[in-house]
């Protein structure tokens, strides 16, 4: 009954999130569950901290993999993007071989969640050379896709990625090389696990997970945190936030507001339209992580939310709005929907991905044409009369949810599964296992590191095409790191000079030796973007 979960990070971010609670739920429902993630500072002791181990294999790796996120990554994509998408767009060559760690090698199956920059395809192998059921949790399209975590409509993923219309050109097709690599990894036995009705659709459909056993299970959320306010408590919290009494709080969250995905324009287009419709002031509250300012609604106020950390006082943010709106274009099944109406406030969004599984149209919140601005303002303005002040249908959002994602209910479930797919996954610990065990709880109590090695997938940077493009900038970026190694040298000794003499170095130095760094960084990346195109 060991469980090993795998996430990036252990609570940034949604997908974070709900792997996180689903770890949680597991352990407390009697699982020896084990999360293990990249370098999270915690003492949880069900937590495996991960760190690349160094030794002269990993450093050679670890100069490539440098080269490849500081540089070719930069250039092969961040700078090489189209007007399409702006949604995370990963390719993962590299990863950390999560089977050094014991408890991974124990476990009694491997269930992976979002992954970036963490397990790469390559060492999934690693995962299924121990012979235990492979589970993948589907928080985004990226585990079956060439390298979107959104595909934008496109459907390329169904047979192979061969063109890329997120890209504007793809070098040696390092896309379809990727998605070749992901489909090899998961043609055996495995089990998807889609938190929405869409997701596994796309998932049937995708090269890369067709044979797959696909499970559609929702994301727990702890629904006694997510509660409703009582009325008194909702009128003195909406008071504290300066909210008036006949003010409708309208909700948004989001990461960023420059992702078109998220729908962020549509909504100050679409609240314009609804205020000049209504006589009903509104007020927008926005929480998140922003980057960059914020729009303004003409004639209508806005409450701006730094990113909100303790989830008690995100649920009394809900319990204080009167609708939530989710304009997202393209979405999964959004942690913000489940836990607005398990505090009793309904949602507005638009009719896609498991948006529709969640809000059940003309009960707990209406339901727009995806990116009719006019329809959203519609839904807006009836949600305003039908929903605003009604006790009843704030309890009808609350039931609609509370105990189909109550975090004991999913764990079950998820037990169930696991129990069906792994012989003896209920076996009694042996001696051994129960060491290894405790030996973990007791070194991730400390807060200590787990070291696992840096691997590669030879599939992506062995392509020939791949390599000739970056072989000439990779003998560049020698000479770069060799150059910046000798100015950062001249900069500690000019530290060390401040210190001797006690007064401070040159300006005139440091910033000779900075602009020599940048220019040499600069260089590099515009002969980078030079090869590409003229590939």
């Amino acid at each position: 009954m060991i469980v090993a979960t795998y996430n990036t990070r252990r609570h940034s971010g949604g997908a974070a999130k709900a792997a996180f609670r689903l770890h949680s739920a597991l352990r407390a429902n009697g699982m020896h569950a084990y999360h293990l993630c990249l370098s999270d500072p915690s003492t949880d002791p069900s937590c495996v901290r991960l760190l690349e181990r160094e030794t002269e294999v990993s450093r050679r790796i670890a100069t490539l993999k440098k080269f490849w996120s500081t540089m070719a990554y930069r250039a092969l994509v961040t700078e090489n993007r189209t007007e399409l998408s702006s949604t995370l767009f990963s390719i993962e060559p590299f990863g950390l071989d999560v089977t050094e760690a014991p408890v991974s090698t124990i476990a009694r199956v491997h269930h992976l969640h979002w992954c970036k920059g963490f397990l790469s395809p390559a060492v999934v192998k690693y995962l299924r050379a121990t012979g235990k059921p492979i589970f993948v949790t589907l928080h985004d399209q990226w585990w079956m896709t060439g390298g979107c975590h959104y595909a934008a409509n496109c459907t390329n993923y169904e047979d192979g990625c061969v063109t890329c219309p997120q890209l504007r050109t793809d070098v040696g097709g390092l896309v379809a090389l990727a998605h070749t690599e992901k489909a090899a990894v998961f043609k055996d036995a495995t089990t998807v696990i889609a938190p929405s009705r869409w997701m596994a659709d796309c998932a049937k459909r995708s090269i890369v997970f067709r044979n797959a056993d696909i499970r559609v299970v929702r994301n727990p959320i702890d629904v006694d945190v997510y509660s409703p306010l009582s009325g008194e408590s909702r009128a003195q919290m909406r008071a504290e936030m300066g909210l008036q009494q006949d003010e409708v709080a309208i909700l948004f969250g989001a990461d960023s507001i420059t992702e078109p995905r998220k729908g962020f324009s549509e909504l100050i287009d679409a609240l314009k339209l609804a205020n000049a419709r209504t006589h009903r002031p509104l007020r927008l509250i926005a929480f998140g992580c922003w980057r960059g300012d914020t729009p303004s609604v003409p004639g209508i106020s806005m409450i701006s939310v730094d990113e909100v950390k303790h989830e008690q006082s995100l649920a009394q943010i809900y319990s204080s709005a009167d609708l939530l709106v989710v304009p997202s274009r393209e979405d999964n099944y959004p942690n913000t929907i489940v836990e607005s109406l398990a505090c009793g406030t309904p949602v507005i969004g638009f009719s896609t991905g498991g948006i529709v599984d969640l809000v059940d149209n003309n009960s707990t919140g209406l339901l727009a044409d995806v990116g009719n601005v006019s329809q959203l303002a519609d839904a807006i303005i009836a949600g305003i009369d039908r929903y605003v002040g009604s006790t009843s249908a704030r309890a009808r959002c609350r039931e609609t949810v509370a105990e189909a994602h109550r975090p004991e209910n999913i764990a079950r479930q998820m037990i169930s599964i696991y129990a069906e797919k792994s012989e003896g996954f209920h076996k009694p610990l042996s001696e051994d296992e129960l060491s290894i065990v405790t030996a973990t709880s007791q070194k991730n109590r400390m807060g200590e590191a787990t070291f696992a090695r840096l691997n590669m997938s030879p599939t992506i940077l062995n392509a020939s095409s791949v390599v000739e493009a970056l072989a000439p900038l990779f003998s560049t970026y020698d000479n770069l790191e060799r150059n910046m190694t000798w100015l950062q040298r001249q900069l500690v000794t000019a530290r060390k000079a401040k210190q001797r003499t006690k007064q401070s170095a040159p300006p005139s130095l440091r910033a000779r030796i900075m602009g020599k760094l940048r220019s040499l960084a600069g260089r590099a990346r515009r002969r980078l973007k030079r090869l590409i195109l003229s590939q």
